[in-house]
This record gives C-alpha cells, structure tokens and sequence, in this order.
C-alpha cells in the first residue's frame, strides 16, 4: 500500500541492538514503538573526572554529595556539547527520567553488590564503554554511572563489568543516555539518521539544483540576445 504524503512514518528500534547516531555507538535500552520513544545509551564520548565532581551547577571541582543521574550533563565538555547540539532536536523531551545527555543510576546497571557484576542493556553498553576507554584517551577501563557513593567517590562499571565506586576525581569513560524521539529519526541498516538532515541536504541539492538550471539558462539567453545582435548588425552593414 502506498504512504500519502500526510502519512507519518516512525522509525522502530531493536532492544539490545547497537546502532550507529551522530558518529558514536549506542545500544537500545528502553523502547516503546507504541509510543515512538526510545532510551539509547552509549558507548562512551568523552572521558575525564566524574560529572558531578566538575560541572558548576554540581560539585565545580570538589566532591559533590548528591547522585545526579537523569540529570543534563550535556555541558560537560566540548565533544559533549558538539554532539548534544547536533542531536538536540530529536530528544524525546517528554521522558520523565533523563534529560539532555545523562548518566543512569547503578540501579539501571543491574547493581546488586559492590564488587558484583551488573545485568541488562544499559550495563552491557557501559561496560562495552570501559573496555573502549583507551579509544577515548582513558587511562582507567571503566566507566562512570550517576550515581553518588561513599566518602568521596561516585560508582562505575568496570570493563569486567564489575560495578565499583572510586574517587570522583579520578578518570573514566563518561557514556551518557540519551532520549530519543522516534518519530524524528529513519533507521537505515544499524544507523539511526536525523530525519532533517536527510531533508536539510535533500533542500540544498534540490536548491543547488535549481540555481545551476537558472545559470545555464540565463546563458543560453545571453546568447539568443547576443545572436539576435549579430544578426541585426549583418543585416545593417548588407545595407
């Protein structure tokens, strides 16, 4: 059956499956194609210190007592702000957990125990992060989750997908959720793609397009004109 133009079309998502978006990995974790929503989490996108030890509204360079996950850390640092602006237009911003680019809680990560191993999407991309950490220039082979834990430290899975706390200072992968709109993206193959983009680029092929006929004929005119003179010259230098 043939789509109308009014007809709107969603893009759906496989949980568990990693996706190419905006030049990084990410795994769907939570997907509702009912409601064309879905929560990726990536592979990791930067690194440095825990978010909530630097950023000015948290800690701003000191230990800060409070878990900030689902918060917006999309300020973090310039990779984090570059790749928050070219995706902000699809956040599905209705979420009521998580906004901007966010840590989850180690709930999400299947804690059970210190030292222990998590469970689920969300741990199996995180701890795909820790693993990828030298990719990011990251000396430690973990990487952070939101949430706060013990006197001076915030927790993290490890890239033996064991789930630790350690110094906020210290530096790991920083892997950030990201809430999606489905209905502003298509998938093609394992790549999720900005529905505008694709038109943005469709308008300006369409407008280069355009311009170029426009040239080609204001020179083909040009030389109708130009021929029409001649013509009349001839005629006038015969008589």
């Amino acid at each position: 059956m043939k789509k109308t133009n009014s007809e709107k079309t969603y893009a759906t998502l496989k949980p568990g499956k990693t996706y190419k978006f905006a030049g990084y990995s990410w795994t769907a974790c939570e997907v509702n194609n009912d409601r064309h929503v879905a929560v990726i989490q990536s592979h990791g996108i930067t690194h440095g210190m825990w978010p909530g030890f630097v950023i000015p509204k948290f800690g701003n360079g000191n230990y800060y007592g409070r878990s900030i996950d689902g918060q917006d850390i999309s300020d973090y640092d310039e990779k984090m702000s570059a790749l928050y602006n070219a995706i902000k237009d699809v956040e599905d911003k209705s979420a009521s957990y998580g906004k901007g680019l966010y840590l989850v809680s180690k709930e999400k990560a299947g804690f059970t125990e210190w030292c222990e191993p998590g469970s689920g999407d969300y741990w199996q991309a995180l701890k795909k992060a820790a693993g990828n950490a030298s990719s990011f220039g990251c000396p430690s082979y973990c990487a952070w989750l939101g949430a706060v834990g013990g006197s001076d430290g915030a927790w993290y899975v490890s890239s033996n997908g064991n789930v630790y706390n350690y110094y906020q200072d210290s530096d790991c992968v920083v892997a950030p959720a990201y809430n999606l709109d489905l209905s502003k993206v298509e998938v093609v193959g394992d790549e999720i793609i900005i529905k505008d983009i694709c038109n943005s680029n469709q308008r300006k092929i369409t407008t280069d397009k355009q311009k170029s006929m426009a040239k080609i004929e204001k020179q083909r005119e040009n030389a109708r004109k130009l021929n029409e003179l001649v013509c009349h010259l001839g005629e006038l230098l015969g008589n």
